[in-house]
């Protein structure tokens, strides 16, 4: 069974597609009083109506619930009793990483949610039927051909099976940049 780590930078780098094409044409006022024209709060307001996009929002707060952690003063002064210079001087490049892989993560956090319990499509699609609503009329899920076509795109990868457990294969599908570099040399030289 053939599973595609959810970090991915395919996934991500297909997750940030999505976000600009829902970004396109989408009009200021559509998605709420603070003229923040964000997809997740596009997806805030379709979750009123749209049942899979509810199921995303319910998901992702309960994500947010789970990782919480209790924030009393006793178990704060006892995770501190327990740590030492050691640990915090060897934590700080893992800190430093894992913070940078966040934000990433969660940049595009409803997308990934949407595209690993494949809903993204049915969302988009939805969207795409009630654009009127949403976007200025020049938009790309505006249009009558596009629109549809996006939707129907975002199939494929929502059939997909994802695994938060990183496999050796990574290795293969995320060459690093200096290998991307190396390869194009090798292609531009022939």
């Amino acid at each position: 069974k053939k599973c595609i780590y959810e970090e991915n930078c395919s996934v991500t780098t297909l997750c940030a597609a999505v976000e600009a094409c829902l970004l396109h044409g989408l009009k200021r006022r559509a998605v709420g009083l603070f003229k923040t024209s964000t997809t997740m709060a596009l997806l805030q307001k379709l979750a009123k109506t749209c049942p899979a996009a509810d199921e995303i929002i319910k998901i992702i707060n309960d994500d947010n619930l789970q990782y919480e952690e209790p924030s009393s003063l006793v178990v704060l002064s006892r995770k501190l009793s327990s740590i030492t210079q050691h640990q915090i001087l060897s934590n700080v490049d893992n800190t430093r990483r894992r913070a940078t892989r966040s934000a990433i993560f969660t940049r595009y956090l409803w997308i990934r949610a949407a595209l690993i319990h494949r809903t993204l499509h049915k969302i988009v699609e939805y969207i795409v039927d009630n654009s009127s609503k949403y976007y200025e009329p020049h938009a790309l899920v505006c249009n009558s051909v596009e629109g549809p076509i996006l939707a129907s795109l975002l199939v494929g990868p929502c059939a997909l099976e994802f695994t938060r457990v990183k496999t050796s294969d990574h290795l293969w599908t995320d060459p690093h940049a200096d290998e991307l570099v190396q390869r194009h040399r090798m292609h531009s030289n022939n």
